[in-house]
């Protein structure tokens, strides 16, 4: 911990430019969540009203997204050569609230009258199925994305000390 703060200390110019890298990141990652479906429709069940179900499957599309992945990056980036707990501590944290918000928040009824089941199940499994995807996806790239920068700022301080 002592050797990496000296490491930032002495090589400020190099933490700054490993911190550009990992908002630059940012651009693959969002890349590759587009690239899972973000902005594809999900068919809405037969029988189901069209407008409701794009409001519904359109839900995961909020900004909010964006910044949490800015800030996990910069999280993973700061916490991973200091404190491996406050790592840790953050997946812990997100599996949680994520575990807590698919068991309460996005519960849905098993049937809804009027409505194919089948068409529903599927409905229902490829929204599951894209919110989990972001999300491990979205993690991975994340951790990804700043043990690069992290390698990067690391090479940068070693190679040129007074950079």
């Amino acid at each position: 911990m002592v050797e990496t703060i000296s490491a930032v200390a002495n090589s400020p110019l190099a933490f700054v430019l490993a911190l550009a890298m990992l908002m630059l990141l940012e651009l693959p990652i969002s890349a590759i969540l587009h690239a899972l479906g973000q902005d594809d429709e999900i068919p809405p069940p037969r029988g189901a009203n069209r407008e409701i179900w794009r409001q519904i499957s359109n839900v995961q599309r909020p900004r909010g997204g964006v910044w949490i992945g800015r800030v996990e990056r910069l999280l993973f980036f700061i916490s991973i050569p200091f404190a491996s707990a406050i790592t840790v501590g953050w997946l812990g944290f997100k599996v949680a609230s994520k575990w807590e918000t698919w068991t309460n928040l996005y519960k849905v009824p098993d049937t809804i009258r009027g409505i194919n089941q089948l068409d529903f199940l599927r409905a229902r499994m490829d929204l599951g199925s894209r919110t989990y995807q972001r999300f491990l996806v979205g993690t991975s790239a994340n951790l990804i994305a700043s043990l690069i920068s992290l390698g990067l700022f690391f090479l940068l301080a070693e190679a040129f000390p007074c950079l």
